[in-house]
């Protein structure tokens, strides 16, 4: 079992690396909103290059979601030693400025040739790390350690400057499927949060081992016939010269059908731990255990159903269509890639591309999103005896209510965003149609004919942009305020550093008149404070005055004077006046 020292690093370590790619999410949702409410906007990005340098940091940022599954893993399952925060602590550090790097636009190749050789070294200290304890962590933390592997094995070719050959020719198509090991890591976390950890009777409901002998399938067969892997993860053909493999294509099949097995069995398992159904003779009802779980299971339910989808129409429907991607390509932009080739490269750039490109390509983000949400659990399960403690728990717990739940809500406008995509693909007739049009968020850009579908249809589009952007920022925040705000500031500076000098002339124009309004909206508060502490003190002023007015009234009999005043006759008065007739008759008789 994990420290609590263990926990909170390795904790603090995921949040971190997950915050990038989920902060160039943010920023893409922002510029979709942009575009699509204000034609001034549009104007002024129409000449920017922001999308090959976004382009550029999301490539950059692949690594990340890797680290963040390993630091994840890590963090639950085994006790954090000195080979887990050495080598996340150099890998993260190259992952964060080579993003850095990327968004400055810089050609730095010494520079970039020594965060590699950094990255590698890193990548090497992970692998020999400390296992986890559990079937699911064991297995989930093999297949990422191999793809770490091949991370480090990439960045010594760049280190080392090899160019293409059949070295990097190997480490490119292990990449593809080496791609799979952050979601399915993200499944063995809830597996094991769900269960506890398993023995060996729970392995072959663990699809992370499958696809690592898959791994070493591919492995040995581009060693004995020089095979090439082409397709996506679990989609693919072996090819040798030009044609399939007919020896391997067998073992292939099989290797890739107990993938899609332990899949369906993951899933199953896990959603029997999380929801249960009652069944009574007025009907049935579903209780769900809790909504970050809830969140999660559906989650998981859109990536499967989608691999799922790709099994049933393959994106690769004869070999006259079958062409290899160049090495330029360029992914699709969505913010959150996983850190692999899968998704579609066409998207938004050269010829349609059979439907499920696209699919996948909105699906990426889930992965980054399910990982973000095992990590908000842990975080909250670690904070719960913090909560017991404290002298207010349910004040606490309503404060930090939002934050816990804003990546369900970021998964509810990717589930948005599949869905009108796949309504938009049945109305164009599947996949055959044109490239759809979508926003730099992958959110469908639909004008559909008639008032009310218009109407439908924006206010759809509107929610999931709504969703997403407010999801995003409250999740982030949620998983450290600190870091997600430094990383931000850091980012707006180096965008700052690299936009043109009109750009920054508007820029200085919105930071005058934002810093102008902030200090004129505290003078304004500050005086009306004044004013108002100047109003209490009178009244209370009027107050004491009037108290002591009230007070010296008070001490008076009811006829308004005491013995011995004035227009009042008392015992001493009388005998006073008596004395006074006395004296006044012996004078006049002595007159």
């Amino acid at each position: 079992m994990a420290s609590p020292a263990g926990i909170v690093s390795g904790l603090g370590a995921a949040s971190a690396l997950l915050q990038a790619p989920l902060g160039v999410g943010i920023f893409l949702t922002g510029i979709g909103i942009g575009i699509s409410s204000d034609a001034e906007v549009r104007k002024s990005l129409a000449g920017v290059p922001w999308e090959s340098t976004l382009r550029g940091a999301a490539r950059a940022a692949g690594q990340m979601p890797l680290l963040a599954a390993f630091a994840l893993v890590q963090a639950s399952g085994a006790a954090q030693d000195m080979f887990t925060s050495l080598g996340l602590a150099a890998a993260g550090t190259v992952a964060f400025l080579s993003t850095l790097l990327a968004l400055l636009d810089l050609d730095a190749e010494r520079a970039s040739r020594a965060l590699s050789a950094i990255g590698a070294f890193g990548g090497a200290l992970l692998v020999f790390a400390a296992w986890p304890s559990g079937t699911q962590l064991l297995c989930a933390s093999a297949l990422l350690r191999a793809a770490v592997g091949v991370q480090a094995a990439s960045a010594v070719a760049r280190a080392l400057k090899i160019g293409a050959g059949p070295t990097t020719e190997v480490l490119a198509d292990l990449d593809v499927i080496s791609g799979l090991a952050p979601a399915l890591a993200g499944v063995a976390l809830i597996d094991n949060s769900m269960w506890g950890a398993g023995t060996i009777t729970t392995l072959p409901m663990q699809p992370s081992i499958f696809v690592l002998a898959l791994l070493a399938l591919v492995a040995l067969a581009r060693a004995a016939l020089g095979a090439r892997v082409i397709g996506t993860e679990l989609v693919f053909k072996l090819k040798v010269d030009g044609s399939t493999d007919k020896a391997w294509e067998p073992l292939r099949f099989a290797m890739c059908a107990l993938v899609y097995l332990s899949m369906a069995a993951a899933f199953v398992r896990i959603a029997l731990g999380t929801f249960r159904v009652e069944v009574s003779t007025s009907g049935f009802a579903i209780h769900w255990s809790e909504p970050l779980a809830a969140a999660s299971v559906k989650l998981m339910a859109l990536i499967f159903g989608i691999y799922a989808a790709e099994l049933m129409v393959p994106a690769l429907k004869s070999e006259a269509e079958t062409t290899e991607e160049p090495d330029t390509a360029d992914p699709p932009i969505n913010g959150m890639e996983m850190p692999s080739s899968s998704t579609a490269h066409g998207l938004g750039f050269g010829e349609p591309l059979p439907a499920i490109h696209y699919f996948k390509a909105l699906a990426a983000p889930a992965s980054v999103l399910l990982l973000a949400m095992v990590a908000m659990r842990m975080s909250t399960e670690n904070a719960a005896s913090d909560d017991d403690e404290s002298s207010f728990p349910l004040f606490s717990m309503l404060l930090g209510m939002p934050f816990k739940y804003g990546f369900s809500l970021a998964g509810a406008g990717v589930i948005l965003q599949v869905l009108t995509l796949a309504v938009y693909m049945i109305g164009k007739g599947g996949e055959g149609c044109t490239e759809p049009p979508v926003d730099t968020t992958g959110t469908l850009m639909w004008q559909p004919h008639g008032g009310v579908a218009q109407k439908v249809a924006s206010s759809v589009r509107f929610a999931t942009l709504t969703l997403l952007a407010g999801g995003l920022i409250l999740g982030c925040l949620g998983l450290g305020a600190s870091t997600f705000i430094l990383q931000g500031l850091v980012a707006a500076v180096a965008w700052y550093l690299k936009s043109s000098a009109e750009a920054r002339q508007k820029a200085n124009d919105v930071i005058a008149v934002g810093t102008s309004a902030m200090f004129s909206s505290v003078g304004e508060f500050l005086e009306r404070r004044r004013l108002e502490q100047e109003a209490a003190a009178a009244r209370r002023a009027a107050a004491v005055a009037k108290d002591l007015v009230a007070e010296t009234a008070s001490s008076k009999p009811a006829g308004g004077a005491g013995p011995g005043a004035k227009g009042v006759k008392g015992p001493s008065s009388k005998a006073g006046a008596t004395s006074s007739e006395k004296k006044d008759g012996v004078k006049r008789r002595n007159r």
